[in-house]
């Protein structure tokens, strides 16, 4: 996708999800910093939600943390 391209899926990505009624409800979610062009999920991080992100352990095994801040966030092994 062209970086204009990515956007509008984004943006498109998060409205949808925004009106989903598990995600309305839910008081934590897990999503993911976006790497190598992926679509972005940050319009959906400020939304009075504790926000997790996965943290890949080894081969099949993965954990979900809650940054302080998005500093706390560093690259990892895919990205």
């Amino acid at each position: 996708l062209s970086p204009e391209q990515r956007r509008a899926a984004s943006r498109a990505i998060a409205a949808h999800l925004r009106e989903l009624p598990a995600y309305r409800e839910a008081k934590t979610v897990l999503l993911y910093q976006a790497v190598r062009g992926e679509v972005s999920l940050d319009a959906l991080a400020p939304a009075g939600k504790q926000v997790c992100f996965p943290l890949c352990l080894s081969a099949g095994e993965m954990a979900a943390l809650a940054p302080r801040d998005a500093l706390a966030l560093a690259p990892g092994r895919f990205g």
